[in-house]
């Protein structure tokens, strides 16, 4: 066990801030300071930068952060990713010529150039030019696909691919269909600076690649183009340095049993990442806490600075918590083996106690992970 973080843990054990005998007319403040970025479990994002630095390659740092795993290769998939719902009328262009397709698969060549797309008569998709004149119609879900080289936009964004429109309600919603090599130049910048080592790049396209296939929703769409898959902005936010780490490691993902692995990822693990049990409350074999000390260190947030600190009244706390007083003490009474808080025992000022998780904490107060130590001090 490292000797700082041992320190930690014991400084941590022994603070108990207050007792329910004190002074209840007396008002506190209370100091959070703490370790890491992010849930902790998986790989730790400056981790990967880190141990890149130190000269090691992306397939071990996947090893790394997911024992046990191997790598494979895939054959090339395509991937449906959510744009929006709920649309009433959106601009499409093109860089180039393109088509509309209904869904009984009568297609028409559009120039490059702006259309609005809206819905008329509940589920009916309409197609205008810029002076208004309609210049497709369809009942139902319809089909724009770039010809070529083209590129579509909706809005002001550009993605690779074909986009889906499927109407209801005088509403439609629009999916993105793309290859899933496509897919990934948008999502890797978004995740990961592309400024930073090329192995890490490739150690987060492998990873972001895993995640996205070992996630894949069912229904009409694969995948959301935000932080409930994964971040995504199509081409406005690809990066030569980043589509090389994709073309570089193309196909590569990690496997257990397998299974594509459901490769978790984060900012800062803190010197130790988490197990999915303590997170999730699911074991899982290759997602189990290791330490990556000498590598996270490099990340700012490894033990939090003043940014991450945050200082709380009594009253602040207890009304972030539905507690009907004053907080008069808290004291961390269970931490899982990586360091990170589970259960908070919190006493009001009329010596009523309640025990809330260490997520409930995080995500209350804005911390920046559940790795936190409190302390306590008189507000003057």
């Amino acid at each position: 066990m490292r000797h700082g973080r041992a320190i930690a843990l014991t400084l941590g054990a022994l603070i108990s801030v207050g007792t329910a005998t004190a002074d209840a007319a007396t008002r506190y403040q209370f100091k959070f300071t703490g370790r890491g970025f992010g849930h902790g479990v998986g790989m730790s994002q400056y981790g990967a930068q880190g141990a890149a630095l130190a000269g090691m390659k992306a397939e071990s740092i996947i090893g790394m952060y997911f024992p046990g795993t191997t790598l494979q290769k895939l054959p090339t998939t395509t991937v449906r990713v959510l744009l929006g719902t709920s649309i009433t009328s959106r601009s499409m262009t093109a860089s180039g010529q393109w088509t509309l397709t209904n869904r009984l698969g009568q297609a028409k060549t559009m120039p490059s150039g702006a259309i609005t797309a809206s819905v008329i008569d509940g589920t009916t998709m309409v197609f205008k030019d810029a002076t208004g004149k309609i210049v497709f119609r369809a009942g139902g879900m319809v089909l724009a696909k770039p010809v070529g080289a083209s590129i579509l936009a909706l809005g002001t964004k550009r993605y690779r691919g074909a986009f889906r429109l499927t109407p209801a309600s005088n509403r439609f919603s629009v999916i993105n269909v793309v290859d899933l090599e496509k897919y990934l130049p948008g999502v890797v910048p978004l995740e990961m600076p592309a400024s930073w080592a090329p192995q890490a790049l490739r150690a987060q396209v492998i990873a972001a690649r895993s995640y996205a296939m070992a996630t894949k929703r069912t229904g009409e769409f694969d995948m959301y183009a935000d932080e409930r898959s994964q971040m995504y902005g199509g081409v406005n936010a690809e990066d030569s340095r980043t589509n090389a780490a994709v073309a570089t490691s193309a196909g590569l993902v990690a496997t257990y049993g397998g299974r594509v692995a459901t490769t978790f990822f984060s900012s800062t693990s803190g010197g130790v990442t988490e197990s999915a049990q303590n997170v999730f409350g699911n074991a899982v074999p290759y997602l189990v806490s290791i330490s990556d000390e000498q590598y996270d260190a490099i990340s700012p947030r490894h033990i939090w600075g003043k940014y991450d600190q945050k200082v709380l009244k009594d009253s602040q706390i207890s009304a972030a918590l539905g507690l009907p007083r004053p907080v008069l003490s808290m004291r961390v009474v269970s931490r899982s083996p990586a360091g990170r808080a589970l259960k908070v025992r919190v006493v009001q000022t009329d010596g009523t106690v309640s025990y809330f998780t260490g997520s409930t904490f995080r995500w209350k107060f804005g911390l920046s992970s559940t790795w936190f130590y409190q302390s306590r001090s008189i507000v003057s």
